[in-house]
């Protein structure tokens, strides 16, 4: 396999590794959060299930942007983000 198709296949597993990771914190979070706002953990049920709505909603979007801005662009672009997001 070439090296710059290995580098490829590295940087976007180790990106939906990230997407993954960020899911899982979030559903270990949820009891934090639910104590720090004083509610019932089981009120934030949705906060997992809109997590991935919102994934699903942009990937159609993504595919439009890629098209319009240029794919590597937009992937360094949405990485910076979702990586600063999520410090």
């Amino acid at each position: 396999m070439p090296h710059r198709l290995r580098m490829t296949t590295v940087i976007v597993g180790m990106t939906l590794l990230l997407v993954q990771l960020d899911a899982t914190v979030l559903g270990v979070a949820i009891p934090t959060i639910a104590h720090d706002l004083k509610i019932n953990p089981l009120s934030l049920h949705m906060t997992i299930s809109l997590y991935q709505l919102t994934s699903a909603v942009f990937i159609p979007i993504s595919g439009w942007a890629a098209d319009r801005f240029g794919s590597k662009r937009l992937f360094v672009s949405a990485a910076l983000l979702f990586m600063s997001m999520s410090v």
